[in-house]
This record gives C-alpha cells, structure tokens and sequence, in this order.
C-alpha cells in the first residue's frame, strides 16, 4: 500500500515511515457502491475502516421509524474504532452515499497494531475523542443558529468548492442532513437557514436544494463567537 495515501490522512500525518509500513502491512483496500453498507448495527465482527475517497452517511432509526443522520463522514475520518477495541456492536449504520474507498483493518489486525506499536491507533482515537468532545460542548453551549454557522462554516472549509458567488457545499449537505448534524428539528434549522438567506449569508446554488455561502467571514463571526 501506498505510505503517501497513509500519510494524506490527518490523525497519521505525523507518523514515521516505519509505523507505516507497519499499518499497510496489515490493512487492505475496499470499494463501496451508492447506497452500499460499510457497517451496520447487526454486524458480529468488526473492523477499522479509513476513508480514502468519497462520502458515507452515519444513521440510526429512531423509535417512530424516522433516519437520524448522525455525521457525514469522508476522506480520512474513521469508522468502527470503537467496537474493534470494546467487542461491541457497532452503535450506527454506515452507509455509501456515493463511490466510496476504505483502507481496512480487522479487529484483529487492530489488536496486533496496539500490541506492536500502540501510537498509530492511539492518534486515531483521540483525533476521534477530540472532535466528539468539541460536539458536545457546543451542544450545551451554543445556539442554534451559533451551532449552524458553525457547522456551515466547516462544512465549507474541508468540502466547498469556489464558486463565482461564494463557497457551494455538495449536494449531499441539505436541510435535512444539516438539521441531523446540528441536533434540531428540520422545521426548525430551516428557519434558521431561511434567516442566513435574508441576511445574505447563504443563497440557494445551481441546484434547489444546494447551499452557497456568499459571506463566509459574517457567517464565521456568528459561528465563533
């Protein structure tokens, strides 16, 4: 396996040629389809999963048979950490929502990797750690069009593309996915939205339900503060 792919993943970039050389002997690749399963909630074996191209959705159902979207997540982010190391089911579904790449480790592989060199997957769980502490704070701290424009905001720095009138996010980012990433009801997130447009903070892209960030700067101002 290619130590350059290994290293273009955040939570690896700093580590050595021999640690690398270490992880790539023991992970394979694997290609997902639209609509294929990575992981689902019924698994009895798991495995670390490292995204190198293309989008998953992370999902549950909740009790009245709604989909809850828990996170998108993409190149370099992670899935199923948690249940290599604890022996647990995994607690969502993960899903491709487009042509999706995987680095994969079995559990096994995972526990031979902690016994040989425990840096490479103690820098994944705690990027992971980091990024779960961060999500919690700003739920318990932040208001809704707080943790909207913040959301928005780095959505569009690791996802955006420049446009003529601002920063388009991908199509997959709607309403209803930024409604299940901020914790609030669709109604309520797209007042929220509906209040970015009349500020002028937001548009509408080249698709109907696309969102363009046409003032990044006042957007990231009321994410920040």
């Amino acid at each position: 396996m290619d130590h350059n792919a290994l290293r273009r993943i955040p939570a690896l970039k700093d580590s050595s040629s021999a640690e690398l050389s270490l992880l790539a002997a023991y992970a394979k690749t694997k290609k997902y389809g639209p609509g294929e399963s990575l992981v689902s909630m019924a698994d009895e074996t798991s495995r670390l999963q490292i995204i190198t191209a293309g989008y998953v959705k992370v999902h549950r159902t909740s009790v009245k048979g709604d989909e809850i979207i828990v996170a998108i997540r993409t190149v370099g982010d992670f899935l199923g950490e948690l249940s290599v190391l604890d022996g647990q089911p995994p607690i969502a579904d993960v899903t491709a929502l487009d042509s999706v790449n995987v680095i994969e480790l079995s559990s096994e592989s995972v526990r031979a990797l902690l016994s040989q060199n425990p840096k490479i997957i103690v820098s994944i769980l705690v990027s992971r750690l980091r990024e779960a502490t961060i999500t919690v704070s700003e739920m318990a701290t932040r208001t809704l069009e707080q943790r909207a424009a913040a959301l928005l905001c780095s959505l569009a720095r690791r996802h955006g593309a420049e446009v003529r009138n601002g920063i388009e996010l991908p199509p997959i980012f709607t309403s209803v996915v930024i409604a299940s990433l901020v914790g609030n009801s669709k109604e309520e997130v797209s007042r929220t939205l509906s209040k970015f447009r009349k500020r002028g903070y937001i548009q509408r892209g080249a698709r109907a339900k696309q969102i363009v960030i046409e003032d990044f700067s006042a957007l990231d101002d009321l994410g920040s503060n």
